[in-house]
């Protein structure tokens, strides 16, 4: 057969098939490489993951290679209506291409909250029926915005491809190269191929009529796939049972110095259930004041875990992880990076953050390090398949009496979109006027110099004292912005959102939610920020210690433009549990 590949022209669907109105093909994908350049597409393997033709990424004709892809590529999941705003879009960052067979693996730049399909369990046989589905060229239509789906024969099986033939005048035109091929079991579908060359008959502008097609088949890769797409959490995120949704930890110290680790998972709501402990660090073991926690999934096994840097009484400086189980609880911290005491690390010098700061689908950790000459180095410890973490390696340097280390908060993030998190700072200048600062990250996992995108005038009278700084993809647009919970004089709370941008800066902030005046207590409640309710954007949760001794969780959504919604409660601990307010740390 001298079919061609389907991807000519930025177009997408199934011609002469039915338009997709439910959410049965949810995890049907369209990309779009260099902005228009060429579409095609592709299915959802799994929450972070798509898989569709190597030859869709193919660029004047050369080789597809593992790696970013040759021009930016952007990812449509969730949506088969393209008019709407359902599911998700989100940068592709790194390329994993086959090496037989006309499939390649296509990360994204963040998870998204879209059911993944699975691969099909046995072979395509002669005579099946199964369906196709596409955002390719119709009969009517060069662009159109609905996905279509059609029924196909298999008139052929090889042990890498299979023909078909379009039933009831469907046909696979250009736009769809990539798309997923799928077996019905039980109403469910189960990937069996991906489109590759078909003759076209009947697509708009075409003048052959035969509708046959040829087809790579993927149901047999499922251990290339596991693999080679392993599932990254959100950076630094708290998705500790691996289900697509973050969730709440907290460590809790006793009276007797033991220190007990609980998770609180979430639900479809963005709600919280019932705090369950796991792994307790035994009495008189670790100090409370020692060490430093951070959150994310250092091993990349699609779960976020625990790990904490332990200030030793010796002077070194140590590094554990408590790595996560698919119940969202934690085993015993292990050890893997020592920093003797030679170096002569100050503690109070230190700031620890998480992120994926190197693309690699692991996240690692970021030191802020105050030197005694005022300089502060940007330093990163790469984790590894263990969960451990390597020596700390220094990038930029902020020059001595440039900033000073009580005068900014710092958030982490993929600022940019480019698969990898970055720093961002919000700096308190003596003129008092506000900036907001990004360190990109670069592919070995350090860091730029720090280049200022806002300006808060001093004119607007903010008070250094009442704000609370946070980071998360509150838009759904794969990129992380910025939030801040700010004080007023009245006592009030603003919930505000900076949005970020495609260089890594930050847009002025915009108030959505305002807690009332008198109504929450500035020092009463400990926030951290998550996907709370699977919907693809960050929310705000709040844990706050009511005046009865009772603790309560708190929710406040995130909307499409990045805004929030009121805090909704979902969880009390009532007083007889006797929990003291500074003796939980939450993430």
């Amino acid at each position: 057969m001298t079919a061609g590949l389907l991807n000519a022209v930025p177009s997408q669907a199934v011609s002469s098939g039915t338009v997709v109105t439910d959410g049965s093909f949810d995890f049907a994908a369209k990309i779009d490489i260099g902005g228009g350049l060429r579409g095609c597409s592709g299915a959802l393997v799994n929450p972070q993951w798509v898989l569709t033709a190597k030859s869709c990424f193919s660029v004047d004709g050369q080789p597809v290679t593992a790696g970013p892809p040759a021009k930016p590529a952007t990812v449509t999941v969730g949506r088969p209506d393209l008019t709407k705003s359902t599911g998700a879009v989100r940068s592709a960052v790194q390329l994993v291409p086959h090496p037989d067979r006309d499939a390649v693996l296509v990360r994204l730049s963040d998870r998204v909250a879209v059911a993944p399909v699975p691969l099909a369990a046995g072979a395509p046989t002669v005579g099946e029926q199964l369906k196709v589905a596409g955002f390719g060229r119709t009969a009517t239509e060069w662009v159109p915005d609905q996905l279509h789906v059609g029924t196909f024969s298999v008139q052929s099986v090889e042990s890498a491809t299979v023909g078909m033939l379009g039933l009831d005048q469907a046909t696979i035109c250009r736009g769809d190269l990539g798309g997923p091929t799928v077996r019905l079991v039980n109403g469910k579908p189960q990937l069996v191929a991906l489109h590759l060359t078909s003759w076209q008959g009947g697509c708009l502008a075409e003048t052959e009529t035969r509708r046959d097609a040829v087809e790579t088949r993927v149901g047999d890769l499922g251990t290339w796939l596991s693999a080679n797409a392993p599932v990254a959490a959100d950076n630094g995120g708290t998705d500790f049972n691996g289900d697509g949704r973050d969730d709440a930890a907290m460590l809790y110290r006793y009276t007797d110095t033991s220190i007990e680790s609980f998770t609180s998972l979430s639900n479809d709501a963005g709600g919280f259930g019932a705090f369950n402990g796991s792994y307790k660090l035994p009495v008189n073991s670790w100090g409370w004041d020692s060490f430093k926690t951070i959150t994310g999934d250092f091993n990349g096994d699609g779960r976020s875990d625990l790990a904490a840097m332990y200030y030793q009484s010796n002077g070194s400086i140590t590094m554990h992880t408590a790595l996560a189980n698919i119940s969202g609880g934690f085993g015993a911290f292990a050890g893997s990076l020592t920093i003797p005491a030679s170096e002569g690390r100050l503690w109070d010098s230190i700031r620890l953050f998480s992120g994926d700061f190197n693309g690699d689908g692991r996240a690692d950790a970021a030191m802020l390090y105050r030197n005694a000459d005022t300089s502060i180095d940007l330093l990163t410890s790469l984790g590894n398949e263990a969960g451990g973490f390597g020596a700390f390696t220094a990038s930029y340097k902020l020059p001595a009496r440039s900033w000073g280390w009580d005068s900014f908060k710092t958030i982490t993030g993929d600022f940019n979109g480019d698969g990898r998190s970055d720093l961002a700072a919000m700096y308190y200048h003596s003129n008092n006027s506000i900036s907001l600062n990004t360190a990109l990250a670069n592919a070995n996992g350090g860091f730029g110099a720090f280049t200022t995108s806002l300006t808060i005038p001093a004119s607007e009278g903010r008070l250094w004292d009442s704000i609370r700084l946070f980071s998360g993809d509150f838009n759904g647009d794969g990129r992380t912005d910025a939030a801040m919970l700010y004080r007023n004089a009245d006592t009030s709370i603003d919930l505000l959102t900076s949005l970020g941008n495609e260089a890594g800066g930050f847009g002025a902030f915009t108030a959505s939610y305002k807690l009332p005046v008198k109504s929450w207590g500035w020092d009463s409640f400990k926030t951290i920020t998550g996907d709370y309710n699977g919907d693809g954007r960050s929310d705000l949760a709040a844990m706050y210690y009511q005046s009865d001794g009772s603790i309560t969780m708190h929710t406040a959504l995130a909307n499409t433009s990045g805004g929030f919604g009121a805090f909704a409660g979902s969880l009390t601990v009532p007083a007889t549990a006797r929990w003291k307010w500074d003796a939980i740390r939450l993430f």
